[in-house]
Formats: structure tokens, sequence, C-alpha cells
């Protein structure tokens, strides 16, 4: 009932106000009653209000119902080659190939017969030779001498001239005559220069017997054509009748095996002879360090100076960098 009383109250006050008249304030007796009074504005106002007034990208509401101001900007900008300089790289690596192995030689034969080394000999020996040619008698005893030379040929070498860091000639001397040889001393030499490579000795080889030795290759140069040199033989003779024949022969026997070739001419086959990694390092100038980086433009440029005269083939690979144009493939 209070409650219509002052809204009538009110509208008269608002009826009234509309006539001209004068009222004296100092007369007018006004009891206010907090039981009568109620709010001219009842309202709220929500983050999500506010926020759709401003910029959404500057002020956000977060999981806390608070509200978080934001600002960002550029204050400098760089490009990439103005931070970073990579300067020109130049690198020059000397690669030495491996050593060059070469097959091995497949024995070589080399024949001197009875009748020739007497000639060589020439002197009682060889008349006596000659006599009995043929003919079943003690064969005749000589002495120690130089029996002369025989070329040896290595045809299936895979080399004209060739100087090795490993590897072995064997050479097997083997006694067809129908005596006893003693003292042999028989020298290995170069056909073009005649420097000795070897000397091989042997005590005695018997009758139908066969000895070998070995030629040690590291640090000596080879040829192809070998000349092999009797610069000691002395015969013993027999004390009972055998044939003698001018055909029966001595014969020098020579192989290669293991042989890996430093310097000289020769047949290679297919092999990779050397496989090697150079390490290009960077210096940006500053210190920096970089783990990866993409290049936009730049170029790697070799040049090759190949000093061995026989064509090869040299595969480059670029194994730390992949090209993002080919699913990132190994360059």
């Amino acid at each position: 009932m209070k409650k219509v009383l002052l809204i009538c109250a009110i509208g008269m006050g608002v009826v009234s106000s509309c006539l001209k008249d004068e009222y004296d304030i100092d007369n007018i007796s006004v009891v206010l009653s907090p039981e009568i009074a109620v709010p001219l504005i009842n309202t709220s106002v929500k983050a999500s209000d506010i926020l759709s007034l401003v910029d959404s990208t500057m002020l956000k509401e977060n999981s806390n119902n608070l509200l978080e101001f934001l600002y960002s900007d550029t204050i400098y900008s760089l490009a990439l080659d103005e931070v970073i300089d990579i300067p020109d790289k130049s690198v020059n690596y000397d690669f030495n190939l491996s050593p060059i192995d070469l097959p091995d030689i497949t024995p070589q034969l080399t024949t001197v017969r009875l009748d020739s080394m007497a000639k060589r000999m020439g002197g009682a020996f060889q008349t006596s030779i000659e006599l009995l040619e043929n003919k079943e008698a003690n064969f005749p005893s000589f002495p120690k001498q130089n029996a002369g030379e025989a070329e040896v040929f290595l045809s299936l070498a895979k080399f004209n001239s060739a100087t090795f860091s490993e590897g072995g000639l064997e050479v097997v001397l083997k006694n067809d005559w129908p005596t006893e040889i003693t003292d042999v001393e028989l020298a290995l030499k170069r056909a073009s220069d005649g420097v000795v490579i070897d000397i091989l000795k042997f005590a005695s080889i018997p009758s139908g017997q066969s000895h070998a030795d070995t030629v040690f290759l590291k640090g000596k140069t080879i040829e192809n054509n070998i000349i092999s040199e009797f610069i000691s033989i002395a015969g013993v003779g027999t004390t009972s009748p055998v044939l003698i024949q001018g055909s029966d022969s001595l014969s020098v026997t020579v192989s290669g095996y293991d042989m890996v070739i430093v310097e000289g001419s020769a047949i290679l086959e297919d092999q990779e002879v050397f496989n090697d990694t150079v390490l290009v390092d960077l210096d940006l100038g500053l210190g920096e360090e970089l783990e990866t980086i993409v290049f936009k433009n730049g170029s790697l440029d070799l040049d090759l100076t190949y000093e061995v005269e026989e064509t090869a083939k040299l595969y480059l690979e670029l194994p730390y960098t992949t090209d993002i144009n080919n699913n990132g493939k190994v360059f």
C-alpha cells in the first residue's frame, strides 16, 4: 500500500511541475524513508560487451575470467643475409691414390738348352757335349763359370714398367740335365738398362729336380721384359753313363703374386683407387653456429687436376646436403 502511495506522489509531482507557480522551498518539509527508496538504474556490464567494442586481438579474456592486454609490433626487421654473411670458400685438396693392385702373373716359362749353354761356355765342355750328342756316356764335369743370359718375357704381365710397394716374383729353376749342378747364381735384370733386380742363389740342384726362391718387389721397379743371367754355375759330372742330348734344358719359371703398384705404366682393371671425405669449415666471422641452413642460391665450382694418364670416373657426393626440390635426396 505504501508503494502505491509513493507512485502516486511521484506522478503528482511530475504533473505539478508543469504548472507555472512559485513555491517557497523553505516552507517545504520532506521526510525520506529508506523503506520507500528504489534504484533508478539496475543493469550489469559483461567482459564480452567490452571486447566487442575493441580489437579482440589486443584484449582477451583468459581462463580465469581476467582481461589480458596483448600488443605486438615489429621494432626492427633484418634479412638473414644482413645478419649472417657466408663468405666465399676456396679449398685446395690433394688426394692420393690408394695402392693399385695388379692381377697375379701366371707362370712364364723360359728354357736354356744344354747345347746352347755349352756354346756359351766354349772350350772342352762344348767339344765334349757336341761329341756325345745322343749317346750314353759319363756327363763331363765343368768348373764354376758364367753361362750367359736368357730372356724372360712376362707376356701376361699387366704392366710395362712399374714400381711396387708389395708383392713378389717366385722364380723356379728346374734342372733337366742328366747331372747335378752346383754354385748356381741367377741374376734377374731389367732388359732396358741392365739394372739387377735381385740375385738368387742355389747351392745344389740334382738332376730332374727344381728349387724355388722369391724376389720381393717392395721398392723395386721391374719391367715385363727381364733378363736372367747365370753369373755362376758348375757341373758335377756323372760316374756312370747317362743319355746326353742337346735338347736337355735348364728351365726358369717366373710368376708374380700380391703385387701392389705405386708408380708406372700398367693396364688396370676397374677398381676403386681412393675414397675420401673433405670437411669444409665455414667461418662466419662472429662465432655463429649453424645447425641447418637452406640456400637460396650459390654455386659449387670444382677445378680438378688429374695427372694420371688414364681415364677415370670421379663420383662426388655431399652426404650432409639434401635437395629440397627432390624429396630430400642427397645432393
